[in-house]
């Protein structure tokens, strides 16, 4: 879209409680909770989400894709094109546009010759939602600033949902624990025994071992408590929340997967 809204009030509202409040108008929340040279100025709540693009164990639904076998990177690709133009950059990170998920299965569109497992949870393996408006916070000018694509009365409803924060308060930290198990430490060791063996023999050149956590919480619990509770004990630069059905995802990192500006593409991997 050409055109867009733009309004900018004062203040610093904690943007997780207007996901918490409306998590269906308001499903996605991306932070720099920690201060960063390069990323710690901007926290993006999107909002008014619309149609999705899904991809899912090799299948792909939704705008773009022409039949279910479609590679998700290219229908996202003629889903965008279909858009129409674009605006020019603008100095806000985002003016509308889709909020994208990618799962490491994701890696079955890059790389075809992989043979993947289905995925193990509920969520796609990617996901391009469409999102029109946005709540963005400035935390170098303690300023909001709020950009809506369809009209000056979906920057109002912006506006309202903002005030209405004003009256409430952060909801009670409840007194919840989280049960957590560690994965063995000979599994661990013993991966790195097929590691060393693997690039003695030159099939690997690199291989990044990971080790499982498990955890447990009470089913009370919400993903937005368990949000604030992990920006908490653990601020990030990359920080966020995204709710998708009845799933979530939650991030903590201090790595930067791919920033592109005026052509130019930074990656910042630990």
């Amino acid at each position: 879209n050409t055109s867009m809204w733009h309004a900018v009030v004062p203040g610093a509202p904690d943007l997780l409680l207007l996901h918490e409040r409306q998590p269906q108008r308001y499903p996605f929340l991306l932070e720099s909770v920690a201060g960063h040279p390069q990323s710690g100025r901007w926290d993006i709540l999107f909002a008014d989400p619309q149609a999705a693009l899904v991809g899912r164990d090799g299948c792909t639904q939704g705008p773009g894709a022409e039949r279910a076998s479609n590679d998700f990177f290219a229908a996202l690709d003629r889903w965008v094109a279909s858009a129409g133009e674009v605006l020019p950059p603008q100095p806000l990170p985002f003016v509308g546009g889709w909020f994208v998920l990618l799962g490491y299965e994701a890696g079955r569109w890059v790389e075809p010759r992989l043979r993947l497992p289905p995925s193990p949870h509920p969520l796609p393996d990617a996901l391009a939602v469409r999102c029109t408006a946005a709540v963005i916070r400035d935390r170098a000018q303690g300023q909001i600033h709020l950009v809506a694509e369809q009209n000056s009365g979906q920057l109002d409803r912006l506006r309202s949902d903002l005030a209405a924060l004003c009256n409430c308060g952060a909801p009670p930290d409840d007194a919840w624990r989280a049960e957590v198990m560690e994965q063995p430490a000979q599994h661990y060791l013993d991966g790195v025994e097929r590691i060393l063996d693997w690039l003695r023999a030159g099939d690997v050149f690199q291989v990044n071992l990971s080790r499982a956590w498990d955890a447990r919480i009470p089913v009370t619990v919400s993903p937005a408590a368990l949000y604030r509770r992990l920006r908490q004990t653990n601020p990030a630069p990359f920080a966020g929340l995204a709710r998708w059905g009845d799933a979530a995802v939650l991030s903590s990192s201090p790595e930067r997967l791919l920033h592109i500006e005026r052509g130019m593409a930074q990656t910042r991997p630990m």
